[in-house]
């Protein structure tokens, strides 16, 4: 079966002691037909938690951020509950990338990847012959995920309803318990990310504390 449209969500257990989080843990420049010109930037921020409980002194060292060469940061809030870390790319970009963050949070240090990536603008062809007008094309199909009870569990407990949500030129379709999309759509499936099968094919899937090991992202399919 064809995808034709899918989104995807991540859900967060911070039952371990410590638990660390980028608000973004990866930036995608959109960038000319060598690369992301240099001036442009991005930011994240670092939270992190003792239990379920958000710790209220993290530590970013900026001179301890090991950042790819043509790309420079700067820390704010250090010290706080939340810290900001902001990157600014000092040269073109051409390839993805990633910097490491130390995070240190009552003495134990956590290390944490930030990637970069660029998308490209492809090389102009040359014009050819106007064409005969073609005919209208399809209206857009967009899939998006709701969940009832936030993406984070605390102290290994709670769960929460995924639900998904199917427009066609910005009108909302019915979606039954099944997963069947009216108009003939096709069919909602759910994966979790890393997992090739199915793990379920309704309008809904819910997640329990214990389906999560820290973090884990599921994958909304509209396949037809």
């Amino acid at each position: 079966m064809a995808i034709k449209a899918s989104d995807q969500i991540t859900i967060t257990d911070i039952t371990d002691a410590y638990s660390v989080i980028l608000t973004s843990e990866v930036y995608s420049f959109v960038g000319g037909t060598t690369g992301a010109s240099a001036g442009a930037k991005c930011s994240t921020q670092v939270v992190a938690f003792c239990g379920s409980n958000q710790c209220n002194v993290v530590n970013v060292n900026k001179n301890d951020i090991i950042c790819p060469s043509g790309i420079s940061v700067d820390v704010k809030n250090s010290g706080t509950n939340t810290v900001t870390i902001d990157f600014t790319l000092t040269a073109d970009l051409t390839d993805a990338v990633e910097a490491t963050i130390p995070v240190l949070v009552d003495g134990i240090t956590v290390n944490k990847k930030f990637s970069f990536a660029v998308a490209k603008t492809g090389q102009q062809g040359e014009k050819g012959n106007k064409g005969d007008p073609g005919a209208a094309g399809a209206d857009a199909i967009m899939l998006s995920v709701t969940s009832s009870n936030g993406t984070v569990f605390k102290n290994n407990s709670g769960s929460t309803i995924l639900t998904a949500h199917v427009y066609v030129a910005g009108i909302e379709k019915t979606i039954s318990d099944a997963g069947v999309v009216a108009d003939s759509l096709g069919t909602i499936k759910w994966y979790k990310v890393g997992t090739s099968a199915s793990i379920k094919t309704g309008k809904t899937l819910t997640i329990n504390a214990n389906d999560v090991t820290n973090v884990q992202a599921y994958t909304c399919q509209l396949e037809g």
